[in-house]
């Protein structure tokens, strides 16, 4: 089982550079823990993708063959960013529905934030580029912010519960791979 981990490299013009760099270096230890979990697992490889174009994963996941792809969202990415609570994104294959609804009773369980439902991409108005990327992915696609705020005194709550995030995003990843 492949497994990629999307972390963009660039973050929002809105936001000063200092705080986009912490930002990003803290999805970076919190994708780095998760590779080192799921290396004890011989029949998981977890990888880290790191773009700054959306585009140019779908040639990345189809040369390398991954079976299943989780976005991390960068808290000042205006893509990413939701308002008051969780909310978890998916493409259209199933397996990825089902997923997104796990990393959304996970991650509202272990934030303590409002549960804003699951979303498919690509459907409905507001059309991204990155909802038409996962438009064109076969494989699961669920987009999964583990720190879903976009202030750093909210940032700075969910850091005091980090260990509890992360426990929730490896058991809903391990969950989502049993649905294969």
């Amino acid at each position: 089982m492949k497994i990629g981990i999307v972390l963009k490299e660039t973050t929002s013009r809105s936001g000063s550079k200092k705080s986009d760099l912490h930002q990003l270096l803290i999805y970076e230890k919190f994708a780095s823990e998760i590779i080192v979990h799921f290396s004890k697992h011989k029949d998981i490889e977890v990888i880290l993708i790191k773009k700054s174009l959306i585009d140019s994963i779908i040639t990345t996941v189809d040369k390398d063959h991954f079976d299943i792809l989780i976005a991390l969202g960068c808290i000042n990415d205006e893509q990413y960013i939701i308002y008051g609570g969780v909310q978890v994104k998916y493409n259209h294959h199933s397996v990825a529905r089902r997923g997104a609804e796990i990393f959304q009773n996970l991650l509202v369980n272990s934030t303590k934030l409002k549960d804003l439902g699951i979303i498919q991409k690509g459907q409905g108005k507001g059309r991204d580029s990155e909802g038409l990327v996962m438009e064109k992915l076969a494989i699961p696609c669920i987009i999964a912010n583990p720190f879903p705020s976009e202030t750093g005194e909210e940032l700075q709550q969910l850091m005091h519960n980090y260990k509890n995030i992360f426990n929730s995003y490896v058991l809903a990843i391990t969950n989502t791979i049993a649905l294969l």
